[in-house]
């Protein structure tokens, strides 16, 4: 605290020195005491907006006594000055008067202030006057907010060192109770008190619950180790854990229906019959209850804001509350099961599923499983299942607090935890989370580091305070767990593992695991009250409860709506169709009964009441209680303000995305601007801060991609380096060894080597060495040296045997060519050998004889299953582009057998690649004209061979104008047709998504796009001279690929505001780069006409 203002009030006045050319800073309180005489102060002192106003300047002392005299307003001065003050002689300056003046002192500490009123104040220094104490008013009577601030330091300070809080505050600080609407109520409300210490938690441990899962691929590390564990360090590219999970599985390659179901509580049998035995009146699991309680720790804490502190500075300004979705108003609904029994469901209305709640289940699964036991529930490979697998029971905890029996599901278990068990959570970046919709555009977003507003961690652990930890806290506490083993992963790929205790949790939520132990039970208990409450007006009945914090004050709104035609979760309600109205909000069930509850609430710690946020000690000695009231209302416009709030809560769970793309049909559909129609929807908001966080995130997704495709083409030949406790492992790709038509140097027949093989590996091929040495060459004796300093010289045939040793290093690792495709449903990187690639393109045209060919071609057939798959005997031109580099780097790995193979596929001049002409000329060359090679072979491709690839036949009419190609209507026909250019199911899926294209006019749009570009590079005469004249696209009506379908799709831009390229995409290429991503990386691209 700054300055002594307060302190120099309790003393005399302070005088001025009116010495001409001394400055000092003046800090006036102006007071306008009556609205008569507020143009006079005004004349005076300035105008003045409020009636008080604290105003500080700095001018000299002797310029202020010239200044501003009071003149004929001696009266109205008069007045306006405070009591006991002596009258001053007309013309007498303003700084002269008897009123205290405040003057800013030498800066004192804050306890240094405290000390000195208190001391003050046992002295008897301080009198009440007739308005109140001198230090909670202003020099005019009216209380004063500072003196009122440091009245409540001093209590809280006396309070503190008498360890006791039971002193009263003083008449000043008085605190404001909040209470029902009286004016609304229906019968009486009482207040009433809950003390959590009170209520007690009962653990029920079901007869032979099913095995919980472990961790599986070494992550159990993780748990014993705070802070986040990189799957793969940055740095030195070593993973730390298996690289087998570095790769997402895709949604659709994973068979979910193979996984057991999941039960929602009300249709849950075991849990029925556990409330039934331990006579419970309401059940209920995690996911039904967290969102509701929730709802009440809002209601109790008085919106505690989260502690941030521990973040780094880049989130020192950021928001400390809750995310507006959490804030959200939340429903549950309530089915009677009967015999006296609720069951608390999830309300389902604005759930829509998602790829993150796809992904959750899937990786929970490979976290758990070994690769042969994951690779089973992939959909190649379910079949494998068996029904006894797909029907197994999943392992749960119960317990039971007050009427609840709760339940809640055991992801994995490690027994030398504290708690034993702990929950799996799969952490999404934020790029996807924003955008999930299209959630494939942002899956180049990486996490590069560990602290950072962007691309970081700490970025996903702040988020994850903000929306999960109070939800995880709740599941984790209602499961009796230790904690939670989180994965951060892009939808694509994993970047790390974190493992969270719930200690840590509740010092980031509550500030001390007591609070949030304390906060559980009353949030319980709250919870319990409320719903018996609603139940004695509505017996055996479903019902629809909602509940919204009020972020004004410490009240909540119960909604409650009787649902007749039954709770969707219900077994007679589960065919009832929601209806919405025009904003969003579901409609009530027909002869529905609407109901308000209100509750009020406030603390009283150590008996002393507090409104708001509160703290209660470590040590767990602070007595804390709950006051509340709940009461029923009445207001004569209840339904208006129920519809409101429901159109509030469905704006912020609708889904914007697909909000925009409804608008933008209905907007053509009429007529309409769609920019007039976007302002009508509070739902679009095209130029919020949210969409704009959306165009950033996708700028620096691509940005990501491109850095991650030029690490994976580097990485592709090389071995994986795995962590192990004494050292780390080389980890082969095993694609690499099986299809190499000769291992690679140093490469083992098996995919892993231990530390020890290895050792004892490089002890042979050292003995071996040193035989061989000795066999050559006499034995010589070693030179000596005559002197410390002498330098011993190496003999001739010393020499000659280490560079024999060098040389036939050198023959055991032989280069062997290889090329690089993209998979097309995942767009990794692969790699595979040339020999290997040209024995696929034997096999599409005659079946192979050999032994040797067709063991290797088994092999090729498991590591690249569906590169093997989507070629076939007709893609000429694919195989031609996959053996032509595109990037200037993989020109530079290649010797002169390979750099001549490619010029005479290229059909380049004998000249060009003449034994006169060097290798990097060579190099140079063919990579300058890779560009125009390849869009040649674009036009042969749609001229010669497309035609023959849909069909799959010879003898087939090819296509001449780009209309008889749009006329194919075989989903899988186009595919196959998209892939023969190697544009791969990505780049489908994209136009999908941005465009609203079927997935066969995406297909046609993707191919045509390319070949477009291809026609674009070559002159009438050239392409008369290759024969592919008159030209695909008519000039005249096909000016830029985007008149390429038009009329097909909503096209629907992106949210960000941002156009796609003329490709139909966000400069997504081929598997081998057809065009230039970045020239930075040498890449090749097919000039545009733009």
């Amino acid at each position: 605290m700054s300055g002594a203002i307060g302190i120099l009030r309790l003393g005399p006045r302070p005088r001025l020195a009116s010495v001409a050319g001394t400055t000092e800073r003046l800090s006036y309180l102006v007071p306008c005491p009556c609205r008569n005489y507020h143009g006079l102060c005004s004349s005076v002192l300035g105008r003045q907006r409020s009636h008080i106003t604290f105003r500080t300047f700095s001018a000299s002392t002797a310029a202020l006594k010239r200044r501003t005299t009071l003149g004929s307003t001696k009266k109205s001065i008069r007045d306006a000055t405070p009591l006991g003050t002596e009258k001053r002689r007309k013309g007498s300056s303003l700084l002269q008067t008897e009123g205290p003046t405040y003057v800013k002192a030498a800066s004192v500490s804050g306890e240094e202030m405290v000390n000195a009123i208190e001391s003050s104040r046992q002295q008897g220094a301080l009198k009440a006057s007739s308005v109140g104490t001198i230090l909670g008013s202003d020099p005019f009577g009216n209380p004063d907010p500072f003196s009122t601030q440091l009245e409540k330091a001093i209590m809280a300070s006396s309070r503190s060192r008498n360890g006791s809080n039971a002193e009263s505050t003083a008449s000043g600080d008085a605190t404001t109770i909040p209470d029902v609407q009286a004016k609304y109520l229906v019968g009486i409300a009482k207040w009433e008190s809950i003390r959590s210490k009170e209520v007690k938690i009962k653990n029920i441990t079901p007869k032979n619950r099913p095995k919980v899962n472990t961790l599986e691929h070494g992550l159990d590390r993780v748990l014993f180790n705070p802070g986040v564990h990189w799957l793969q360090d940055p740095r030195s590219l070593v993973y730390n854990f298996d690289p087998y999970l570095r790769s997402i599985c895709p949604p659709d390659n994973f068979d979910y229906d193979a996984l057991p179901a999941y039960r929602t509580s009300s249709l849950d049998p075991a849990l029925l019959n556990i409330a039934d035995v331990h006579r419970a009146k309401y059940m209920g699991s995690t996911s039904s209850m967290t969102s509701a309680l929730s709802q009440f720790y809002y209601l109790i804490s008085g919106w505690k804001p989260l502690k941030t502190s521990h973040l780094s500075e880049d989130f020192s300004s950021q928001s400390k509350s809750f995310t507006k979705l959490c804030r959200a108003p939340t429903s549950v609904q309530l089915v009677y099961k009967g015999n006296g029994i609720y069951a608390v469901d999830a309300d389902k209305t604005f759930d829509n599923s998602t790829v993150l709640m796809q992904l959750g289940k899937s990786m929970e699964k490979m976290l758990t499983s070994t690769h042969k036991e994951f690779e089973r529930f992939k959909k190649a490979n379910s079949w494998q299942v068996t029904k006894e697998e797909r029907e197994q029971l999943e392992a749960f905890n119960y317990i039971s607090v007050d009427n609840f029996v709760l339940r809640s599901q055991l992801d994995c278990e490690d027994p030398r935890l504290p708690g034993k068990t702990f929950d799996l959570k799969t952490r999404a970046a934020v790029a996807i989370r924003l955008d999930v919709h299209n959630y494939e555009l942002n899956q180049g977003y990486l996490l590069r580091k560990a602290h950072g507003y962007l691309e970081s961690f700490e970025r996903e652990y702040y988020d994850m305070m903000r929306s999960a930890f109070l939800k995880y806290s709740l599941q984790v506490r209602i499961g009796q767990m230790d904690g939670i083993f989180v994965a951060y992963h892009n939808t694509a790929r994993v970047f790390g593992f974190q493992y969270i205790s719930l200690d840590e949790m509740d010092s980031r939520l509550f500030g001390t695991s007591v609070m949030g132990d304390e906060c559980f039970k009353s949030q319980l208990r709250l919870f319990s009250k409320t719903l018996d409450e609603i139940t004695t007006k509505y017996p055996e009945q479903d019902l629809k409860i909602t509940l919204d914090t009020d972020e004004a004050k410490q009240s909540m709104n119960v909604w409650v709506e009787t649902m007749p035609l039954g709770a969707a979760s219900s077994s007679r309600g589960r065919d009832v169709q929601v209806v919405f109205d025009e904003k969003g909000a579901p409609e009530m069930q027909p002869g529905a009964d609407l109901s308000l509850w209100q509750i009020v609430c406030f603390s009283n710690v150590n008996k002393v009441p507090i409104v708001g946020p509160f703290e209660l000690s470590e040590t767990g000695k602070d007595d804390w209680e709950l006051r509340y009231k709940i009461a029923e209302l009445k207001k004569p416009h209840m339904m208006n303000e129920y519809r409101q709030m429901l159109a509030q809560q469905a704006e912020v769970y609708a889904d914007n995305d697909e909000e925009a793309a409804i608008v933008a049909a209905a907007a053509a559909a009429s007529g309409e601007v769609v920019e007039e129609i976007r302002k009508s929807k509070r739902e679009i908001r095209a130029t919020s801060r949210r969409d704009s966080m959306r165009a950033m995130l996708r700028r620096i997704s691509e940005q990501g991609r491109l850095k991650q495709e030029a690490e994976e083409r580097r990485q592709a030949d090389k071995e994986f380096m795995v962590w192990e406790p004494k050292g780390y492992t080389k980890v082969m790709d095993a694609s690499v060894v099986k299809n190499a038509a000769q291992p690679l140097a140093g490469q083992q027949e098996t995919a892993v080597e231990s530390i020890a093989a290895r050792m004892v590996r490089r002890l042979r091929e050292v003995s071996a060495k040193a035989e061989k040495r000795s066999k050559s060459s006499p034995t010589e004796k070693k030179p000596e040296a005559v002197n410390k300093g002498q330098v011993a010289v190496r003999s001739q045939d010393q020499k000659k045997n280490e560079e024999d040793d060098d040389e036939d290093d050198k023959e055991e690792a032989p280069r062997i060519a290889t090329i690089y495709y993209r998979r097309g449903y995942d767009s990794k990187m692969c790699k595979l050998a040339l020999d290997d690639l040209r024995l696929i393109q034997k096999s599409l045209s005659s079946p192979i004889t050999d032994p040797t060919e067709s063991a290797r071609m088994e092999h090729l057939k498991e590591a690249h299953v569906w590169l093997v798959k989507s070629l076939n005997r007709f893609d000429h031109v694919r195989f031609k582009m996959l053996e032509v580099p595109v990037r200037g780097i993989d020109y530079r790995t290649l010797d002169r057998e390979h750099l001549v193979r490619i010029a005479k596929l290229m059909g380049q001049p004998e000249d060009v690649y003449a034994a006169t002409v060097s290798d990097e000329v060579l190099r140079k060359k063919l990579h300058t004209d890779t560009a125009r090679f390849r869009s040649k072979l674009y036009l042969e491709y749609f001229h010669n061979w497309l035609h023959k690839v849909v069909a799959l036949k010879d003898n087939v009419k090819p296509y001449k104008t780009m209309e008889d190609f749009l006329a194919v209507d075989n989903p899988r026909a186009l595919i196959r047709a998209a892939n023969g250019i190697n544009v791969y199911d990505r780049m489908v899926r994209t136009l999908e998504f941005a465009q609203g294209m079927s997935k066969p006019d995406a297909a046609k749009k993707a191919l045509l796009t390319q070949v477009y570009y291809a026609e674009q590079v070559f002159s009438d005469d050239e392409l008369k001279e290759m024969g592919f004249h008159p030209r695909i696209f008519d000039p005249n009506e096909i000016k830029s690929p985007r008149d390429i379908l038009k009329d097909v799709g909503t096209k629907f831009q992106p949210s960000d505001g941002t156009e796609l390229s003329d490709e139909g995409q966000v400069n997504e290429q081929d598997a081998s780069g057809e065009q230039a991503v970045s020239s930075e990386q040498e890449t090749l691209s097919a000039p545009s006409p733009q």
